[in-house]
């Protein structure tokens, strides 16, 4: 069995969460309540109905961060990349601390191909959140994409660092350790993903740790 090089950069979509906004930004009750309502239509995948809750507030002035954020988030579960790009910017706009924006700004401009835009707002979403894990790995991820492991290796640590028990970010530390032939401690990755609780690793070990 072989190790694909990259994981998408789209699996990083959702982690860490991404409803926590900036607490300095004061939302309307109403706004607030209808928000709410497209924030359980998107964890329940009704995309359609969040998108429909989201038309009814269109008319209304002085939108928030939230609404543009949450209409982008739906957006791109659509692969509705340029709007959501869009809406993700607008966001940005209305709330310059927004780190999560700006995280899946990046994951956005990846899948337009836009690496170097990606990596500049995953570089943002740190700045604004050192500990902000997700950016860490989905910068990683846009690194190793384009042929940089020193730099994902990094970013991969630092995730780790934060929290040791990801499975994404030891999983693309070992793709990426793979990529530059380092297998024993590629071998040492594989196991500590096993330990917890990592799909497929036992073929992987046999494979990788001789």
């Amino acid at each position: 069995m072989s190790l694909g090089f990259l994981i998408p950069l789209s699996l990083f979509l959702y982690f860490g969460g991404f409803f926590s906004l900036n607490p300095k930004i004061v939302y309307s009750r109403q706004e607030n309540s209808v928000l709410d309502k497209v924030e359980k239509s998107i964890l329940d995948e009704n995309y359609t109905n969040g998108l429909n809750t989201l038309d009814n507030l269109e008319n209304k002035k002085n939108l928030s961060a939230r609404f543009y954020f949450l209409k982008a988030r739906i957006q791109q579960e659509k692969k509705d990349n340029l709007n959501a790009l869009i809406n993700y910017s607008i966001a940005i706009e209305k709330d310059q601390d927004f780190y999560k924006a700006y995280n899946n700004r990046g994951l956005v401009k990846g899948s337009l191909k836009d690496l170097k835009g990606a990596l500049k707002d995953f570089g943002q979403a740190i700045l604004l959140n050192q500990d902000y894990e997700a950016a860490y790995i989905n910068r990683g991820v846009t690194y190793s994409a384009l042929k940089r492991p020193t730099k994902a290796l990094l970013d991969f640590d630092k995730a780790i660092q934060i929290n040791p028990r990801s499975i994404e970010a030891y999983t693309n530390r070992a793709i990426t350790l793979h990529y530059i032939k380092s297998y024993q401690k590629l071998c040492i990755d594989l196991k500590k993903i096993k330990l917890l609780g990592g799909e497929k690793t036992d073929e992987w070990i046999k494979e990788y740790c001789k």
